[in-house]
């Protein structure tokens, strides 16, 4: 039997594209990692960091037309930390939080398939490997509830400004006052 966890890791990576093949990280990199524990009992973050991974521009794509959504010049992401040290960062974090025994539960929008391929990519750079939970929290799913169909319709739904583009940081704070929110309405409504 499956037991329940008791934290997540929730997460969000602004990118500089995404290749829409097998690989969502093919000639793509990561430009900011934001890691947070989300403990599923208190409803809480109650720990986070945030990465700026340094572009390199030898390996990876640039998008001028993401500027506008993560906020992140080509100038800024040139002054990010080196994949190695983001690795390093990285991998401590979630091994603090989370060490290595069983597979990572993650929480964020679309995490599976967008966001825990970018963390690995950092990752295996150091050659640092960690096992992410199948049974993830997806908050694409929990916005259809509310019919929100994208991250910018659920930031809507809940009055998250955006009015100028989010950090990453941001939104892993704002992952979790969602599901905090979306929690309390249904175990109130449920009597559970």
């Amino acid at each position: 039997m499956l037991k329940p966890v008791d934290k997540v890791l929730v997460l969000h990576c602004h990118t500089t594209g995404v290749n829409y093949g097998d690989d969502v990280t093919l000639n793509q990199q990561p430009l900011s990692i934001a890691l947070g524990v989300f403990d599923m009992k208190t409803l809480k973050l109650v720990d986070h960091v945030n990465v700026m991974v340094a572009f390199n521009p030898e390996k990876y794509n640039w998008n001028d037309k993401l500027v506008s959504i993560h906020g992140i010049s080509k100038d800024e992401a040139l002054e990010g930390e080196d994949i190695s040290d983001a690795a390093a960062i990285c991998a401590e974090f979630i091994y603090n939080n989370f060490g290595t025994k069983e597979p990572v539960p993650v929480m964020g929008y679309n995490p599976l398939s967008f966001h825990v391929p970018f963390l690995q990519k950092v990752l295996k750079t150091e050659d640092l490997n960690f096992k992410f939970n199948q049974r993830d929290v997806d908050l694409y799913a929990i916005g259809t509830l509310a019919n929100a169909h994208t991250m910018k319709e659920l930031f809507e739904t809940f009055e998250i400004d955006q009015t100028e583009p989010l950090s990453s940081l941001y939104i892993i704070k704002s992952f979790a006052k969602i599901y905090r929110y979306m929690t309390t309405i249904l175990r109130e409504s449920l009597n559970v």
